[in-house]
């Protein structure tokens, strides 16, 4: 079983700057509070990530323009099967 499991968000993403790490971040409408940050701009989009089911464990959300780029994305970046987490190895080709 892989550690590091896709999530994927489809909805209204909000984009807000975070005064502590001085920098833009996006969360979806459902996580946001505002005690983050002020927002910056809201839209309907796709957000994903990888998380670690009961750990702390996340990579930051990242945008995409639809559900299949972000499953994409996810192999591209990190390699791993877009629904399962598992490592690909050597049988993902990136470069196709």
């Amino acid at each position: 079983m892989a550690h590091m499991i896709p999530e994927y968000y489809k909805g209204k993403v909000i984009e807000y700057y975070d005064e502590i790490d001085k920098c833009y971040c996006l969360v979806s409408k459902d996580d946001y509070s505002k005690s983050m940050g002020e927002i910056t701009n809201e839209y309907l989009g796709v957000l994903w990530r990888l998380s670690a089911p009961g750990y702390l464990d996340c990579t930051d959300w990242c945008p995409a323009d639809d559900i299949r780029n972000a499953r994409k994305m996810v192999v591209e970046m990190y390699n791993v099967d877009p629904f399962s987490g598992e490592d690909l190895g050597d049988y993902h080709d990136s470069t196709k």
